[in-house]
């Protein structure tokens, strides 16, 4: 009986996902929302409890309208900015959601200087297939038109041309010539369970200067819709004193308005 068991459980997912191949493709539609929650930190030697620099930012985005049958049109707001331990802030901490009054000097000194940044709309264009066409534009204050709030290529996985199933590879190269580098990935679904696709990626970032990290990320996946529902990116950085450092990217989604 211990053996049948096994046997049983495996012809069952075979039966279930085996011979199953999915289109992974985007299917938003005008008035469609989505909240972004991206938490971004650095650690040495994995001590998840003291990071370097920890931040968050959330970005509210809504669908403006759908070109054709392939292309959208994305408009994002910041609804807040946090920082911990501050890096290049000197340890100062910071959050934008924070009221002003209770703000101290250099506190404050900050949320002037990040209010044009929380106050700009950033508009993208990507297509049903993941890939961004547009890079982020910025329009409301005068900032950099090269400001990112976010890194949205690691809010999206680059799906594959055609249908694919579980255990498959594709591959994808992206280009972000605002931070000069080429981003090359390695994807394959791992698993399809309780409506939730799982995907695994890895790959390597090539900057500019021929310098190169290896990374890795899992995406989750709404079975149903596609859309993004948590990641994970993690990136070998450099050395930081005597310690090795990891940039971790940590991201959650919240959809609203779709079917």
């Amino acid at each position: 009986m211990k053996r049948i068991i096994p046997f049983i459980t495996a012809i069952c997912c075979l039966g279930c996902h085996g011979d199953r191949n999915i289109l992974l493709r985007l299917q938003y539609k005008p008035g469609d929302q989505l909240d972004v929650k991206y938490h971004t930190y650095v650690v040495a030697n994995n001590d998840l409890d003291n990071p370097i620099t920890n931040e968050i930012i959330r970005m509210g985005f809504k669908v403006d309208s759908v070109i054709g049958d392939s292309l959208y049109i994305l408009s994002g707001k910041i609804d807040y900015l946090r920082v911990e331990n501050g890096g290049a802030m000197n340890g100062n901490d910071y959050s934008s959601d924070a009221d002003e009054a209770d703000m101290t000097p250099i506190q404050k000194q900050l949320n002037a200087e990040f209010k044009p940044m929380i106050d700009s709309t950033y508009k993208l264009i990507i297509n049903t297939k993941g890939q961004i066409i547009k890079p982020f534009a910025v329009g409301g204050p005068t900032i950099s038109q090269n400001f990112q709030p976010i890194n949205y290529s690691n809010c999206q996985v680059v799906f594959p041309a055609g249908k694919i199933a579980i255990g498959e590879d594709w591959s994808a190269v992206a280009t972000m010539p605002i931070v000069g580098a080429k981003r090359i990935s390695a994807y394959h679904i791992e698993s399809v369970f309780g409506g939730k696709i799982q995907i695994k990626e890895s790959g390597r970032m090539e900057l500019s200067g021929g310098e190169s990290h290896d990374f890795s990320s899992r995406y989750i996946l709404d079975e149903k819709t596609k859309n993004l529902i948590s990641a994970k990116f993690e990136l070998d950085a450099n050395s930081f004193g005597t310690r090795n450092v990891k940039a971790v990217i940590e991201i959650e989604v919240e959809n609203w308005g779709f079917m």
